[in-house]
């Protein structure tokens, strides 16, 4: 256990900071029917107004039209999330 612990520990020291999605590096979801994913969108939708990210391609929320199974448009998105 204490071997463990002493690697998982290098482990988290050498991972990075979280940061915020961008044009380069979008946060990508997409999900199957029925499994859940709508309720999560519905997290990052909230997410993204909470971190001021307006680049969020996110179908069936604010102001986007929900057309679901569709491709996202040619446009440089920082979140994508849809089914």
């Amino acid at each position: 256990l204490q071997n463990w612990q002493k690697k998982s520990q290098s482990i988290v020291d050498k991972m990075e900071p979280f940061s915020k999605p961008h044009e380069n590096s979008p946060f990508v979801f997409f999900h199957n029917r029925k499994c859940g994913g709508t309720s999560i969108r519905k997290i990052i939708f909230e997410a993204c107004k909470k971190a001021n990210i307006s680049k969020c391609w996110i179908p069936c929320y604010e102001p986007k039209k929900c057309v679901p199974y569709s491709l996202p448009p040619l446009l440089n998105q920082e979140v994508y999330a849809s089914h």
